[in-house]
């Protein structure tokens, strides 16, 4: 979690400093790069494509995820059963970013934070929403996702 959000004069909430959000239909290339990095990431788990995923992982987080864990996580926070038949796969776009400049524990290889939303209907009809909100680094010239938090806040 980030900077949390302050109270302006008129008393209304407003985002964190750094904290943008982005519309559900932004194009990719609009958003910044550790952004289309965490979009990449729920995709793939979204596509159940969790070797790609595991892919772009940070090394220390790879170490302690295999590619079936990934998935598992991602499809028990949708409670999606793979075994139940196909499912349509859950839409995922950005909702908002943070370069994380003002976090405590902010790092310089910190390259940002991304909240990617997660829709879509089970295969009950029912509609659902989650979230998976990554952090992201830089690994020498490449951004790879360092932590990940399931769920919505």
């Amino acid at each position: 979690a980030g900077a949390s959000a302050a109270r302006d004069r008129g008393g209304r909430l407003s985002a964190p400093a750094g904290l943008t959000f982005h519309r559900p239909d932004a194009a990719p290339e609009t958003l910044p790069d550790h952004a289309r990095l965490g979009l990449a990431f729920a995709a793939a788990l979204a596509r159940t494509d969790a070797a790609e995923a595991r892919a772009l992982l940070a090394p220390a987080l790879a170490a302690r995820w295999t590619a079936e864990a990934l998935q598992d996580a991602f499809d028990a926070m949708l409670a999606r059963d793979r075994e139940a038949g196909p499912v349509a796969p859950p839409r995922v776009f950005v909702g908002s970013t943070d370069p994380m400049d003002g976090w405590p524990h902010r790092r310089p290889e910190h390259a940002g934070w991304a909240y990617v939303a997660v829709e879509g209907t089970d295969a009950d009809g029912c509609a659902y929403s989650e979230a998976v909100s990554v952090e992201v680094v830089r690994v020498g010239a490449e951004l790879r996702v360092a932590d990940v938090s399931w769920g919505r806040p």
